[in-house]
């Protein structure tokens, strides 16, 4: 049987230490000294890796007084102190223990986690929780009072349910507090109520994390993938195989997080998921081509007839909006349209506003008249409400 060869680093060190013990000095040979000068070493902590034989003390000194050198001769009126000189067989030495020193931070295995980020992790870091309906930074949002908006929105929640409507895409239009967020969400309280509800995207101007449109495709693909265990599987799926997914398109990010996840599912399991997506506030978008870019994105989207969704988005008349509203624009054949304006008349909203407040300051009052059930009067509320369009 042949013999087992050397290790390459078993050879080196074989080598070294050859070479290491071929120049250490002989006790025989002379070492320099200084006069008035230690040749004393410092004192050391032997090394493990290579062990020595203690010198005779008496041999060093007779070797230092047979043989010794001054560097200084002819010198004078200078004192020289606390200075240590080396032989060359002591720094050899530390050279060995530098050696295994070096060896053993080399060799040690060294293991450094890192975590692993799945793709639900991935989409989570790239999603925007204060958009979402519920968020606790959105707490107590503007919503409808009670027995208010009444008209618009049974026409909002009639579109909702219609499932046999081609137009999949509703925009509702109105001017700055026109009350587009408060019907929002009502809007998505109410299909929470009836488990209609698949998704929502509070956007704002004044909050980082929602007035842009780069977290909008992730964070409705997350409420989606929580409405399906196989679904959010498939999403998952999907960023794992293109973990740069979130730096694409929009358009390239609804398909790949939405639109072929969800057509993966079994025809049963996607007609079981809920189906009204909700978006406010596209004029908070911060930058009219993202805008833009984010609407023909769902454009897109709502034109996959395989899909059960229904997109509702309110906004100002902005540019992209007016675009895609326009008839040569857009897909006109899928889009519902409601502008909030003179049409939806609110009168009615206000007088049952304020008998209803009334009613709630007379339940409260130590006034018998007040607490009666007769207050306020029909009278009552016409005198303020024309006192108020006064």
């Amino acid at each position: 049987m042949p013999p087992k060869r050397k290790s390459f680093l078993s050879r080196i060190l074989a080598s070294f230490f050859k070479n290491s013990t071929r120049t250490q000095p002989s006790h025989d040979q002379p070492e320099l000294e200084l006069e008035g000068i230690s040749n004393t070493r410092p004192k050391r902590v032997p090394s493990s890796y290579a062990p020595r034989t203690a010198q005779d003390p008496t041999s060093r000194m007779s070797s230092a007084s047979r043989a010794t050198t001054s560097f200084l001769s002819g010198a004078n009126d200078f004192e020289m102190g606390d200075i240590n000189f080396f032989g060359a067989g002591y720094v050899k030495e530390a050279a060995v223990d530098g050696l295994f020193e070096l060896l053993d931070v080399i060799l040690t295995p060294r293991i450094i986690l890192t975590p692993y980020l799945t793709g639900w992790d991935m989409l989570l870091k790239n999603t925007a929780p204060n958009a979402l309906h519920d968020s606790n930074a959105r707490y107590d949002p503007p919503k409808c009072d009670e027995d208010t908006r009444t008209e618009v929105l049974a026409e909002i929640m009639g579109w909702m349910e219609d499932d046999e409507s081609p137009r999949r895409l509703l925009l509702m239009t109105g001017a700055a507090g026109s009350g587009k967020s408060a019907l929002q969400q009502t809007t998505a309280e109410r299909c929470v109520q009836k488990n209609t509800l698949a998704a929502t995207f509070f956007l704002s101007s004044i909050d980082p994390t929602r007035n842009n449109a780069k977290p909008v495709i992730p964070t409705i693909a997350y409420q989606l993938g929580l409405r399906n265990k196989n679904l959010k599987g498939r999403i998952k799926e999907a960023i794992e195989g293109d973990p740069l997914i979130f730096s694409r398109s929009l358009k390239s990010q609804i398909t790949s997080l939405i639109v072929d996840p969800c057509r993966s599912l079994r025809k049963h399991n996607l007609r079981a998921l809920p189906s009204a997506i909700l978006i406010d506030g596209l004029d908070e978008c911060s930058g009219e081509d993202r805008q833009a870019e984010l609407l023909n994105a769902l454009e897109e989207f709502v034109l996959c007839d395989a899909l059960p969704f229904r997109i509702f988005i309110a906004s100002r008349p902005e540019l992209a909006v007016r675009k895609m509203l326009d008839l040569g624009g857009g897909p006109h054949e899928v889009v519902y349209h409601i502008q909030l304006s003179d049409k939806y008349d609110a009168t009615e909203d206000i007088r049952r506003y304020l008998w209803r407040r009334l009613r709630d300051i007379g339940r409260r009052s130590d006034d018998t008249r007040a607490r009666s059930h007769l207050w306020p009067t029909h009278e009552d509320i016409e005198l303020l409400f024309a006192g108020g369009e006064a």
